[in-house]
């Protein structure tokens, strides 16, 4: 067993405790160093200080070799987000680490010292270190003008938000990203977990050996964040965003543990949620996202039966929550000042081709044959699926030949026609069946296109002029969204009154979630509301007022003069007759054949919880963890 001796350390663990308790943490901390030496992952040395008149007792510990190797451990972290250069110096006598931050010259621009500490790789402790220097005093602000003071869409970048320059990136060029060097909104990728005691764990980081995109969850994991929100009373909104606490900001609630204490990150599926051979959703690479396809060849999704899907996958496990939404929506707003994402970028959102193939093959093959004008409607990486007939894409013959696959490459053949080569599994002919054609169908992008573009914000498209075609989806902060179906989240929207209101509430306790939630069930928080002037039934009805309730940026009000796709934030809600009491999902972004309609804050809020559609997906979430999360 390692010593256990007093040393000199700035970081304590105090911890009231009975005599009885003192003698069993004691035989704890003895198993610990012991398995700490074997496995080279916890601390191995402690020292146990008790104060029989306060029933406490202080646990102090170091180890000054493990300090050195995870302080290299998080540089290289830190290095692989394309973060800063930082050098960490580390005082032997001390055991305190000097983190500076150093800019492209090697001169130093900042520095903090970190207390010695022995800590688990990836805990909170490790995270602590690793954003360290991000914790800086700066307020990233953007102003947002309301819909009576301009119809543009445009912001104004304010405090030191102002100035920055963030351009999408294309498969071709990674283009300017000022943020891209500052900590606090660099992401990485993660392999993580949450624990059915609604403790949310990180096993490992993009370059570590262990880390697993293929088979184990991948979520986008980005420093812990505060937020303002408030009316300037000068016509425009102010968004704000610290990486500090400060008075009238509040902590994402992304970052609140069950027992209400913060976590020092936050954790979003980088992926879409796929159907894995076991049956079960996961956030992994190069899969069909998870919808509603006859005879079981997807998975069916919606907000009633995610319930049972998720819970498969442990207690606290859900379908993406409208906070995570809330993070997509202000990060963009920050980053290009624009409330109408498609003047930015487009989304796959007009991608909704159906041809039959131009030349018949008996023999078996994994290409397609089309014309030269069908087969331009097909980018290489994009999602296609061969069947028989231009029927509906929840049909299982849509997919008889081909689910889900991928365009690989496209060669022009000697008669003009192109063959487009797809990944799939299993060679096909393309001869008719029962006299029907062979059909190419342009379908959901696989996870795993953001490998394509050189940056962590953009399109896999080829120009800058193809970010707006609606043709690609989009990677943003390392977060892939807009693959071409509606994104359905944990919570649910409710029709107030007859003039079609809206409440919408979240799910923020999965533990608690219901298949047929009331607007006070427990584990539910009320995000906002929506009201139209006029509404429109059957239709879309265009936002031209956003709201921050409750940590939440969500349409506020539809229908004003002059609304559309080209005005204000450009994006639709589509909703159904007007019921008052029923209950709805809120479906978020669009599927393939929305087109302007669709984009960051466009609301699909028609279909019952029950509703299962090919264009519906959902992403998984280790989120709604309940506890104090429901008292923020």
């Amino acid at each position: 067993m390692a010593k256990q001796t007093f040393v000199k350390t700035n970081w304590t663990s105090t911890i009231p405790a009975t005599p009885e308790q003192i003698n069993r943490m004691e035989k704890g901390i003895e198993d610990a160093i012991s398995h700490g030496n074997e496995n080279e992952d916890l601390i191995s040395e402690i020292t146990v200080v008790q104060n029989e008149a306060e029933g406490n007792i202080t646990i102090l510990q170091r180890d000054l070799a493990a300090e050195v190797k995870r302080a290299k451990e998080a540089e290289t972290a830190l290095k692989a987000a394309s973060a800063s250069s930082i050098e960490f110096e580390t005082n032997a006598s001390s055991g305190e680490v000097k983190a500076k931050l150093k800019n492209a010259s090697g001169t130093e621009v900042s520095s903090a010292t970190v207390p010695p500490v022995g800590f688990k790789k990836y805990s909170d402790e490790y995270f602590d270190l690793m954003f360290v220097l991000g914790r800086s005093d700066s307020v990233y602000s953007v102003d947002i003008p309301k819909w009576e003071t301009s119809q543009s869409g445009k912001c104004t970048k304010s405090n030191d938000n102002a100035g920055l320059v963030a351009l999408p990136s294309t498969a071709a060029e990674h283009r300017q990203d000022d943020y891209d060097s500052i900590l606090g909104f660099v992401t990485i990728d993660v392999n993580a977990a949450v624990d059915d005691n609604g403790i949310r764990h990180v096993t490992a980081i993009k370059g570590d050996p262990e880390f697993n995109d293929k088979t184990k969850d991948v979520f986008v994991l980005g420093m812990s964040y505060y937020e303002k929100w408030e009316d300037l009373g000068n016509g425009y909104l102010r968004y704000s965003r610290s990486f500090v606490p400060k008075e009238g900001f509040e902590i994402s609630k992304l970052c609140i543990n069950r027992d209400g204490t913060v976590q020092p990150y936050f954790l979003i599926a980088k992926y879409l949620a796929s159907k894995g051979t076991d049956g079960l959703l996961y956030s992994v690479k190069n899969r069909v996202p998870a919808t509603y396809i006859e005879k079981n060849l997807g998975l069916d999704i919606a907000y009633s039966n995610s319930i049972g899907h998720c819970a498969k996958r442990g207690k606290f496990y859900s379908i993406g929550l409208p906070e995570e939404y809330s993070y997509i929506n202000t990060t963009w707003f920050l980053k290009y000042a624009d409330i109408n994402s498609q003047n930015t970028m487009g989304g796959c959102f007009g991608y909704n081709t159906q041809c039959a193939v131009a030349v018949e093959e008996d023999t078996a093959n994994k290409y397609v044959i089309l014309t030269a004008a069908n087969a331009s409607n097909f980018p290489v990486g994009g999602g296609i699926s061969v069947g028989y007939g231009a029927v509906d894409r929840s049909k299982a013959e849509c997919h008889q030949l081909v689910y889900g696959g991928k365009v690989l490459s496209k060669e022009t053949m000697s008669d003009g026609n192109v063959k487009v080569n797809i990944d799939c599994e299993t060679p096909f002919k393309t001869t008719k069946s029962n006299g029907t054609a062979v059909y190419a169908t342009a379908f959901h992008w696989k996870s795993g296109f953001s490998d394509m573009v050189k940056g962590r914000c953009g399109e896999p498209c080829d120009t800058v002029q193809q970010l707006t075609s609606m043709t690609y989806p989009i990677v943003f902060q390392g977060v892939e969204i807009a693959v071409g179906a509606y994104e359905t989240q944990a919570g649910f929207s409710i029709c107030a009154d007859s003039t079609g209101k809206r409440n919408h509430y979240s799910c923020r306790d999965a533990s608690l979630a219901a298949m047929d939630p009331s607007e006070t069930s427990n584990g539910y928080v009320k995000i906002g509301e929506i009201t139209f002037s006029p509404y429109t039934a059957n239709n879309w009805n265009f936002i031209d007022s956003i709201n921050f309730t409750n940590g939440v940026v969500m349409a506020s009000h539809c229908g004003a003069e002059g609304s559309g796709t080209a005005k204000g934030v450009g994006d639709g809600c589509y909703m159904p007759g007007i019921s008052v009491g029923t209950k709805y999902e809120l479906q978020a972004l669009g599927s393939l054949g929305d087109w302007s309609n669709s984009g960051l804050s466009c609301l699909g809020l028609n279909g019952g919880l029950s509703a299962c559609r090919w264009y519906i997906g959902a992403r998984l979430s280790v989120n709604a963890v309940g506890g104090d999360l429901l008292l923020s």
